[in-house]
């Protein structure tokens, strides 16, 4: 219904909700046994791994006596074009997984797609037939536009001089593929940018009206930062990442499938484009120890007007581009309202357990949730702003900031070894999800968000109070993450929501109750490092290259490490908050972040896709029976409701492999490979994948 939140009232049973998946069905089949095909190519044999993956139904309709081998001269065969070419090698099971790989073909929606006979006779005729798309069109080469996602039957049929020489069935798959930003044509580029750039600019309701008709899948991208401000935001716990943090793929993929959604309500050509950022570091970066090594990135063709804009070096507000200026606004129930969100969440928090059940939400956990606010309102900082209650930045500007708190932001970007350590090290879904919050994902928001503030004056000071740069380093690296961890720990308390708008940046700031400076400076050394900060803070500080010194810890140190963490104005870029979807980054970044996901599960390497079991006091949102209400998505099986999929259903329809990705999932990524890192020669990931689906 247009303008209304998905209700979880309407149906109760998960299995209604998702009649594809039953709930005392054994984990679909992640194991993939490999056997040795010998494929015979020009003068010499290629060998490729050969995977037994989930089981697909292959059409029977015809008879066995017209089918014919699929190494036969006389098997009628079909190339698929676009723009972008010939679209013939999406490494998925249900194309090239198939007894004959021929049989299946991919268009993407809403392009011209020519469809061409191979080894066709000149003097043949051909009729194309889509019964479903009540379709006919006559010639060995055919364009044809097909504007709905699903699966559909096409019949091509060959005459030789009026006698009917050929037939065949081939099931097509209409889905949008995801390519690299950069990877688009030039035009695409422009109408995606101006498509992507209106969820900024037109709200929900708007968008929804008559006026623009979008239609009531149709978000804007304050719904999205709400969203994820209040998951992540909240004083309760974070329902998205972290230790226990499992559902961190399947909220952002669900988040990126309604911002899809909402950009092809604006222009239905468009698939969410990926970032591929680890191409950046390989590219752009400086020989490993250099000098900022990593600055070089911004000037990455990304960051430039064509894409997701350039930055001021010293402001960190974007300058040009479709997001130039984009503001972080002040949270109010009329953009709470503008924005969609109707129901019990218009003027309730998201990170809540209304509408779950008792085993994903108790009473003790939903009254810990009250307790901190993270259910009863919608997060904003201490100036109002739609951002993390830690991040005191008052500022209207969205910042992409260059600096960390005074020194240039160059510690850490994905690269070829965080990708690959990632691929090779976890082969269980619990641990390679929480991994894949850190190095290969993590560290982009880090990059892209960056620190300043006061910081940017008083910690570069700190360097010769330390007398070590190792120490000094770490303690740089950490001092945003701890903005924040010490604030969810209860250690840190920052004015609340609203209360400092209309003042100055300098009238408000956070603080350590604990921690009172000029008491600590009588206290023995002793008596510091027994303080609940210190406590907190000296694991984010202690690595083989510091320990040493941490061991020999002087009073003064310890006292200004205090003093910094806790009286230093420290303010965060938002891409590395939890509003971070105001930047469009996130969405790109998120994307390759799924595609990274793809890649593990079609390369046979992930062993146990088992939900994880979690303890009761764990953050509710990462339990295997939690569902997403905001999940507002239309499937092509129009029968499912997004709103009352669990996390371990829904991580199921993510998984390429599984049957319900192929038919419900509308997209695939044009490629899985990071040629540059090695990937595509990598032992365990072979160049060609196989796959017998018996």
């Amino acid at each position: 219904m247009e303008g209304k939140m998905p209700s979880s009232l309407a149906r109760t049973s998960s299995l209604e909700a998702f009649p594809l998946l039953k709930e005392d069905a054994p984990p679909h089949p992640v194991s993939i046994n490999r056997r040795l095909c010998l494929l015979a190519i020009a003068t010499g044999l290629l060998i490729a791994a050969v995977y037994h993956g989930p089981g697909f139904v292959h059409d029977t309709s015809l008879a066995a006596s017209d089918k014919l081998e699929s190494s036969s001269p006389s098997q009628l065969t079909v190339e698929v074009s676009n723009e972008y070419g010939i679209q013939d090698n999406f490494t998925y099971p249900f194309l090239m997984g198939r007894e004959d790989p021929t049989e299946a073909i991919l268009i993407e929606p809403h392009r011209d797609t020519a469809l061409t006979v191979r080894h066709s006779c000149s003097a043949c005729s051909h009729v194309w037939k889509f019964p479903t798309l009540r379709m006919e069109l006559s010639g060995g080469t055919v364009v044809t536009r097909v504007n709905t996602t699903g699966t559909h039957d096409l019949i091509l049929c060959e005459a030789h001089n009026g006698v009917s020489t050929r037939t065949r069935k081939f099931v097509v798959y209409v889905k949008y593929v995801r390519r690299e930003l950069r990877g688009l044509t030039s035009a695409d580029r422009e109408e995606f940018m101006v498509a992507a750039s209106t969820l900024w600019k037109v709200s929900t309701v708007d968008g929804r009206s008559e006026r623009y008709g979008f239609g009531d899948k149709y978000f804007d991208i304050y719904y999205f930062a709400i969203l994820h401000n209040d998951l992540a935001g909240n004083g309760a716990c974070d329902f998205l990442h972290g230790t226990e943090g499992y559902a961190f793929l399947n909220a952002h993929s669900a988040l990126n499938l309604m911002f899809e959604r909402s950009i092809q309500a604006v222009n239905p050509r468009f698939a969410l484009p990926y970032w591929d950022y680890v191409f950046d570091s390989e590219t752009y970066s400086l020989p490993h120890g250099a000098d900022n090594s990593y600055m070089n990135i911004w000037n990455s063709d990304v960051f430039t007007s064509s894409l997701y804009g350039s930055t001021d070096s010293v402001t960190g507000v974007i300058q040009d581009g479709a997001w130039a200026g984009v503001d972080v606004p002040i949270l109010t129930q009329e953009l709470v309202d503008n924005a969609g969100i109707t129901g019990h969440f218009r003027k309730h928090g998201f990170g809540s357990c209304h509408g779950q059940v008792a085993d994903v939400c108790n009473t003790k956990t939903a009254q810990e949730l009250f307790q901190c606010n993270a259910s009863t309102l919608h997060q904003a900082n201490a100036f109002g702003r739609l951002r993390s209650p830690w991040n005191m930045n008052s500022g209207k500007e969205l910042i992409r900031s260059q600096q960390l708190c005074g020194s240039p932001n160059d510690n850490q970007f994905p690269d070829c070894t965080s990708l690959t350590d990632q691929y090779v090290t976890y082969d269980s879904f619990g641990d390679y999800t929480i991994a894949l919050q850190l190095s290969p994902h993590g560290s982009i928001h880090l990059f892209t968000g960056g620190a300043f503030g006061d910081c940017s004056d008083s910690v570069p000071a700190l360097s010769d109070v330390f007398g070590n740069e190792d120490f000094f380093s770490q303690f740089n690296a950490k001092l945003a993450d701890l903005t924040k961890d010490l604030w969810m720990e209860g250690l840190k308390k920052c004015p609340r929501q609203g209360s400092c708008e209309g003042k100055e940046q300098s009238e408000c700031s956070c603080s350590c109750p604990s921690v009172d400076i000029t008491a600590l400076k009588h206290q023995s050394l002793f008596e510091l490092k027994n303080t609940s900060v210190w406590k907190f803070v000296e694991p984010y500080l202690s690595t083989d290259s510091t320990s040493e010194y941490i061991d020999e810890i002087t009073h003064l140190v310890v006292l200004s490490v205090l003093d910094t963490v806790c009286n230093t104005e420290v303010l965060l870029g938002d891409m590395y908050t939890s509003n971070s979807p105001l930047d469009v980054l996130f969405f790109s970044t998120h994307s390759n972040v799924e595609r990274m996901f793809h890649q593990k599960m079609l390369s046979g390497t992930m062993s146990n896709l088992r939900w994880p079991s979690t303890t009761p006091v764990s953050c509710p949102g990462g339990k295997a029976k939690w569902r997403n209400l905001w999940f507002d998505y239309e499937f092509d099986d129009k029968s499912i409701d997004s709103s009352l999929l669990t996390n371990d259903q829904f991580l199921s329809m993510l998984n390429p492999l599984s049957p319900h990705h192929a038919h419900q999932m509308n997209y695939i990524f044009d490629t899985i490979d990071w040629p540059y890192c090695g990937l595509e020669n990598n032992s365990s990931l072979p160049t060609l994948y196989i796959w017998d689906l018996e």
